[in-house]
């Protein structure tokens, strides 16, 4: 019995070693379909066949369903389909079934990102970051949030913690510098940027950000030179000639400007407010006809704004070209009455809150300024009763009593007769005893 159950044991090793050759064989064989299959999928991806990729994906999950990387490849092809709905949808099963995939995560951060969607981009990346704090590609997307937020106190450890590992890298210096140009810091910021262009002195960003704190300095001049500098690198850059013009337009120096803006114009720029401001500069330096040439450029770009308006009347005036000049200084009015209803209108309301906090000449004051755009009764009566009642100036109040009742329209005369009647005994009293103390 004994030689049969050693025969029979025998047997059943020999037969568990068969079954785990065929289950290897089994397995390797799967696993180099499993390769093939995704290196197939990486061809079509390359040669932009992105709906076979979608087709020959969704055919091999019917079979494995729990396969990640298919998942992952299937977002890549909707994803350059932009079928942005199932992007995600595949993008978060494969991070689903692989949660600590950061190929993964770092993809579907990105097409968050991409997608604008920085709430749902910010808590993947900090993840990611958290375990490779000195990941580049992960960083740069999560202080970029940061700073698209605002939050360049945030922003700032990260760009720093770069900068201490490459000191010689212009890229976190500028980043640096930038940070610190948001938060007001302009002196750090302007040795960082200087720093910056000791190491590339063909840095045009960083002169343009120089020239930009300079200027914020009341460093004129230097804020000059440093867009010099550009311009000596790159002669084509529009916007170093534009922020060259604009330094220069802002001192009221039109005559230099005038060029600069000339010179963006020929570069492709025919935006209204470059028109415009080079037709302002002409007619400063009283050349109507120059002037008219691009203000009415730029009018036809856009009619509502005002200014452009107030200098082509102005231009048509000198020219006593009188019909067309009126005809845009009545544009003009026409485009600031809104403004001055709503000028009014705070005025009047700031004066009531003044009133009401007992700041009784200041709410005089704002009273004042909103009947000065805009008679209204109400606001003259205000003044009136502030001046009697709580400042005790007789004077001031039978002034406006005056105005009060000689402003009286005919309706209103019948509606507001109770109370007329009592304004008027009110001043007869104030007038009779105009110089007698209370």
């Amino acid at each position: 019995m004994s030689g049969f159950l050693l025969k029979l044991f025998c047997m059943n090793i020999r037969f568990v070693i068969i079954l785990t050759f065929i289950v290897a064989l089994t397995w390797k064989s799967i696993s180099a379909q499993e390769k093939n299959s995704i290196n197939q999928l990486d061809a079509l991806l390359i040669q932009g066949e992105y709906n076979d990729v979608v087709s020959n994906c969704l055919n091999a999950l019917k079979t494995d369903s729990l396969n990640a990387e298919i998942y992952y490849k299937l977002g890549l092809a909707y994803q350059n389909l932009m079928l942005n709905d199932k992007t995600v949808e595949a993008f978060s099963r494969a991070l689903k079934l692989a949660p600590d995939n950061k190929k993964f995560m770092y993809t579907l951060a990105r097409f968050y990102y991409n997608a604008g969607k920085l709430k749902l981009s910010q808590p993947i990346l900090d993840s990611l970051c958290t375990h490779d704090s000195l990941n580049w590609m992960y960083s740069f997307y999560f202080s970029d949030i940061y700073m698209q937020k605002g939050l360049y106190s945030n922003a700032l450890p990260i760009y720093q913690r770069f900068h201490n590992y490459d000191t010689t890298s212009t890229l976190y210096i500028d980043k640096l510098a930038f940070c610190n140009l948001r938060m007001g810091n302009d002196s750090i910021a302007i040795k960082l940027f200087e720093k910056s262009l000791l190491i590339n002195g063909k840095n045009i960003p960083s002169l343009k950000n120089l020239s930009y704190l300079y200027l914020r300095n009341k460093q004129i001049d230097t804020a000059v030179y440093q867009l010099n500098q550009g311009l000596k690198i790159d002669s084509t850059d529009a916007d170093l000639y534009y922020r060259r013009a604009e330094i220069n337009y802002s001192q009221n120096y039109h005559y230099r400007a005038r060029p600069d803006y000339l010179k963006v114009l020929e570069l492709g720029d025919s935006s209204k407010l470059v028109l415009k401001k080079i037709g302002i500069g002409l007619a400063y330096n009283d050349l109507p006809n120059d002037a008219l040439v691009y203000l009415l450029k730029s009018f036809q770009k856009d009619s509502n704004d005002f200014e452009t308006s107030s200098y082509i009347g102005q231009s048509y005036y000198k020219l006593k070209q009188y019909k067309k000049s009126i005809k845009y200084y009545n544009k003009v009015l026409k485009l600031l009455s809104p403004i001055a209803k709503q000028i009014e209108y705070s005025n009047s309301l700031l004066a009531d809150s003044y009133k009401d906090s007992t700041l009784y000449d200041e709410a005089v004051k704002y009273y004042t300024k909103s009947l000065n755009l805009n008679y209204n009764l109400s606001v003259c009566i205000a003044i009136a009763n502030i001046y009697d009642d709580k400042l005790k100036n007789n004077d001031k109040a039978i002034y406006y009593y005056q105005l009060f009742l000689n402003n009286l329209k005919s309706g209103e005369l019948v509606i507001y007769k109770q109370y007329i009647d009592k304004v008027k005994e009110r001043l007869d009293w104030l007038i009779k005893n105009r110089n007698k103390k209370r």
